[in-house]
């Protein structure tokens, strides 16, 4: 086979939502993980079940303000989550860090993404980084809402952490806000950003550093969005009573229905076959989509969707393996080489 495609899994690893039989985003009590404690065994029982090289995944796990004012410290989830988490890492797969921005605003009940208040943001992050830190050896870290900015990607710098995969190119949203308080609860900009991997501009988050200027030694490493077919879009469109373009794009996510799936992965494949060169899928999920809910997200998702990842490799005559993100991060530095400099 000409090239490789390697397969980078990731899991933003959150409480359970409210439609999948969570605590409502707007509640301050203490969330429930049966996404985590029910949801993934099972996942792990058709890794299992698997004859050839067995799925990696990396787990991006809770630690910030939001956890720290629900279980005392920012870290909290730890002690729900441990005998899970040593399993995690006893199959070899990767533990990274996955900070929320979440702020609880007394006024209006409910919890809201702080983007303003920048000391706010980095005593969030500090003391997040800090309490996971002194369980897991962080290298990799994955945002909250995929928000970032200036000011979070050079913090995420300066705390040492290796790369970034919060990215996603081509896409923004700038207008989800609760109706009563108008605060932001979901925001994020990519809209300027390529689908390679680079090292951060100081200037902009968004791109690489062009014309001589200053660079991070963070690399953002995004995840990979691909444009649907048109009779996807138009079905996506209804749906959502929207034809807005930007429906016309789509994340990678490996619990997807197939039929979105697929046209992602096959782009990959393409793209690779005719660049004779190593490519990435990064694609991510959340452990409550392994629960039951209307077929929407699944298990049997998961498990068909590695299953067009094998037919694609056969049919492109192109390899796959799968990777830990801080494998893919250095598989990727490895074969770009070292960057030029000015």
């Amino acid at each position: 086979m000409d090239t490789t495609v390697s397969i980078v899994t990731l899991c933003d690893t959150d409480p359970d939502r409210s439609r999948y039989g969570g605590v409502h985003i707007n509640k301050r009590i203490e969330p429930t993980w049966r996404g985590v404690t029910d949801g993934v065994p099972k996942l792990t029982k058709v890794f299992d079940s698997i004859n050839k090289e067995k799925p990696k995944i990396t787990w991006f796990l809770r630690s910030d303000d939001q956890m720290k004012t629900l279980y005392g410290e920012s870290v909290g989830p730890i002690k729900v989550l441990m005998d899970v988490l040593v399993e995690f890492k006893d199959r070899g797969d990767e533990i990274g860090w996955h900070p929320h921005l979440w702020r609880w605003d007394e006024k209006f009940d409910i919890w809201h993404q702080e983007t303003d208040d920048l000391e706010w943001i980095d005593i969030c992050l500090g003391e997040g980084y800090k309490g996971l830190n002194k369980y897991f050896d962080l290298h990799i870290v994955r945002m909250g809402w995929d928000f970032h900015s200036n000011s979070t990607m050079i913090k995420c710098d300066k705390l040492g952490l290796k790369a970034d995969f919060s990215a996603l190119p081509g896409l923004r949203n700038l207008e989800y806000v609760h109706k009563k308080s108008k605060l932001l609860q979901n925001t994020y900009d990519w809209n300027i950003t390529q689908e390679d991997p680079y090292r951060p501009s100081t200037s902009d988050y968004r791109r690489p550093a062009i014309n001589c200027e200053d660079s991070l030694s963070i690399l953002e490493f995004p995840v990979t969005v691909f444009e649907i077919p048109l009779y996807l879009y138009v079905l996506k469109s209804i749906k959502n009573f929207s034809f807005d373009y930007r429906l016309r794009k789509s994340v990678m996510r490996i619990t997807k229905d197939p039929a979105f799936f697929e046209p992602g992965a096959r782009m990959v494949f393409k793209r690779a076959k005719e660049k004779k060169a190593p490519s990435f899928m990064c694609s991510y999920f959340h452990p409550d989509e392994l629960l039951p809910l209307r077929g929407l997200f699944s298990i049997s998702n998961f498990k068909r969707n590695l299953e067009i990842i094998d037919k694609l490799s056969r049919e492109y005559n192109v390899g796959y393996k799968f990777l830990t993100a801080s494998e893919a991060v250095e598989n990727f530095v490895t074969y770009s080489g070292k960057q030029s400099s000015c």
